[in-house]
């Protein structure tokens, strides 16, 4: 089981790509311009991705305009 758990509202996306530039190993812009999880699964419409390392989502999670990237370490939210 991994450690974190990165969701994404991508409703809420504007399409800036800051979450790319930051952590474009879990983020990339689809071809509609807006950010999806790589490899992600969604969840009452919300995609997510179960993570072991933090550090880039966490940048993603934190410049993000619009907060449509949070990370929950177990049932905690940490960002």
């Amino acid at each position: 089981m991994s450690k974190y758990r990165v969701e994404l509202d991508s409703s809420l996306c504007t399409s800036c790509g800051t979450c790319v530039d930051m952590c474009a190993q879990l983020f990339e812009i689809d071809g509609m311009g807006i950010s999806r999880l790589i490899n992600g699964q969604t969840e009452n419409g919300i995609e997510y991705i179960e993570i072991d390392e933090l550090e880039c989502a966490k940048k993603a999670a934190i410049t993000c305009s619009t907060v449509c990237i949070v990370i929950y370490e177990g049932d905690k939210q940490i960002v």
